[in-house]
């Protein structure tokens, strides 16, 4: 019986309507080969041809069919009323992409990303890296740690406690971030570059440090043999594997 439901007119229309509306695969986007899938089953219908509702039709290739059989929900093209969700489609399609023609970013690409995007903000506690507005970065204690308005004025701002505590919120940052991190290796490294005569001779020291000790991090966490060999007691840049 259910063959049969295949062969009317109304299989015939309702196919054409839902070719129409979708235009390509609702799951990988592709437009060729393309079905028209029953989200619920022809069987579990006591008259076959309702099944044939265009609520109940989803296009998808000769790839993709086979995975969504059984499944009671839509692709995620679609909305909850069967609009196209654009947008959502391009982003999974670029991501698909750019993971299929592109490796990963590394180490020295994801510490990069960091002092550009985070360390570098101003709009972002010196401390904890928090997200804060322009006005409450330069007048306001942070809520988080509490850091005072004039962070660099107290003089344990360079202490190695505080630095210590700036790399271990520096690691926190990059894991909310998706960026594997083992701030262990990040501790042991500041800890390992600590000098406190140069630090008080030279503050742009601090910033390396905590540059040097978030690389070491994320060089721990893809390497564990990479944790320390490239840095030198006196933290100078970075100078990593370019991967």
């Amino acid at each position: 019986m259910a063959s049969n439901a295949y062969n009317g007119t109304r299989w015939k229309q309702a196919r054409k309507a839902a070719l129409a509306r979708d235009r390509f695969c609702q799951d990988c986007g592709t437009n060729e080969n393309l079905h028209v899938h029953h989200i619920r089953p022809v069987k579990t219908f006591a008259d076959p041809t309702d099944a044939h509702d265009l609520n109940n039709l989803v296009v998808l290739c000769e790839t993709c069919h086979p995975k969504w059989e059984g499944r009671d929900h839509r692709p995620n093209a679609l909305d909850a009323d069967g609009r196209v969700k654009l947008s959502q489609l391009v982003h999974s399609l670029s991501r698909d992409t750019i993971e299929r023609l592109y490796e990963p970013p590394g180490p020295w690409i994801l510490t990069r990303w960091f002092y550009e995007v985070i360390y570098r903000s101003s709009n972002r506690c010196r401390m904890c890296f928090h997200a804060l507005s322009s006005t409450r970065a330069r007048t306001d204690h942070c809520s988080t740690c509490g850091r005072p308005p004039v962070f660099w004025a107290d003089e344990n701002a360079y202490s190695l406690d505080r630095i210590l505590k700036r790399v271990v919120f520096a690691c926190s940052v990059c894991a909310d971030n998706g960026i594997p991190v083992e701030p262990t290796a990040a501790k042991r490294v500041a800890k390992r570059c600590w000098n406190d005569d140069a630090y008080e001779s030279n503050k742009d020291l601090g910033r390396r440090l905590v540059m040097n000790a978030v690389y070491a991090s994320i060089n721990a966490a893809y390497d564990p043999d990479e944790v320390t060999k490239n840095y030198d007691a006196i933290c100078p840049e970075p100078t990593p594997i370019r991967r």
